[in-house]
């Protein structure tokens, strides 16, 4: 760095991150003086309090007011999500299309990874072994006797065949995960690598394949961001497709992949086995949503991924020392693509 000094503002929640950097990185770097600031999430007059301020960690539900007043000082902005559509769904096309921040922008690059990776798998064998049924027997004191299609009968990985929408950084630590556990596989990818390629996954479709895709899986789960290309990706009748294998869906992306009507449709259809919900297009979910009430259908509160252990927290903490030592930033954003 050609400065002597940086300033690091926290504009976070997230309290493990702030104190994970301040204990990794201290008060100096290579000759470099690190100084810390706080300032309130919310805030919004970011031109008058971050007129110091070099590298800004930030929680990206920020207005879009705040957002666009980051003064010209700050060199880099990282978000602590994985996806900032919380931040790009404020603004208009034509405002995104014209918006280009003269700071670098990272989004939390593998930071989730590990645990959304881990609660696929869990859902899945909560779905394949029906453990919500058990929860309800428990409550009413009711031993389930063996039967046919009771708790006892049920596949193990190695007799699934579960799907990945996504063949990203997040997407393919899932496929890793599943390949561990003896799952077959699949996944969705705009462009399919050629044969001897080193991913997790035993079979790829094209994008034009989305039926093919569906209809092969035991299992599914969403880990696509919000983009243009992603809305409504899952919508009308699409699911359809899953009624072949009467498929569990598990939603870890974002919600705007499929609309509520036509995942209610798909479940009390039968076209799905059930779905496994963590993200919505409208967050807190409704209470009068439907959804809450199908009994194939299990909501948590978008938390798949918000573990803050070691591992998530030196996401950010790496990519400071690659901006102090001059290096590429990782995770940055794309703002053409949208991710």
């Amino acid at each position: 760095m050609q400065s002597n000094k940086i300033v690091i503002a926290f504009m976070t929640k997230a309290k493990f991150l702030i104190n994970n950097t301040k204990s990794k990185i201290g008060n100096e770097y290579k000759g470099v003086s690190i100084a810390y600031k706080y300032l309130e999430p919310g805030s919004s007059n970011l031109n008058k309090t971050a007129t110091d301020v070099d590298v800004l960690l930030l929680d990206p539900n920020i207005s879009s007011e705040a957002f666009q007043s980051i003064p010209n000082n700050v060199k880099w902005v990282q978000f602590t999500w994985a996806g900032i559509d919380s931040l790009t769904k404020q603004f208009k096309a034509d405002q995104l299309k014209a918006f280009k921040p003269k700071f670098s922008v990272t989004r939390f690059g593998k930071g989730f990874n590990k645990g959304m990776a881990e609660y696929i798998v869990a859902e899945v064998i909560a779905m394949e072994r029906n453990f919500k049924l058990a929860y309800e027997k428990q409550a009413q004191h009711e031993w389930i006797t063996y039967s046919e299609n009771s708790l006892h009968n049920y596949r193990t990985f190695p007799s699934l065949t579960v799907g990945v929408l996504g063949a990203g950084s997040i997407g393919m630590d899932v496929a890793s995960h599943l390949k561990a556990m003896g799952a077959k596989v699949v996944a969705l990818k705009r462009t399919i690598p050629e044969e001897g390629h080193s991913f997790p996954v035993d079979k790829f479709y094209s994008g034009d394949q989305l039926d093919e895709f569906l209809s092969s899986c035991d299992y599914f789960c969403n880990v696509l961001p919000h983009t243009p290309d992603t809305v409504d990706l899952l919508s009308g009748d699409r699911l359809k497709a899953c009624s072949k294998r009467q498929a569990g869906f598990i939603n870890i992306g974002r919600g705007s992949v499929v609309d509520e009507a036509s995942l209610v449709h798909a479940l009390t259809s039968g076209w799905l086995r059930g779905a496994v919900l963590d993200v919505f297009n409208e967050e807190p979910l409704r209470k009068d949503s439907p959804l809450w009430d199908i009994s194939n259908c299990t909501i948590t509160p978008h938390m798949s991924g918000s573990c803050y252990d070691e591992s998530s927290g030196n996401v950010f903490v790496d990519n400071l020392i690659r901006f102090m030592d001059d290096q590429p930033l990782l995770y940055q954003f794309d703002w053409e693509r949208m991710y």
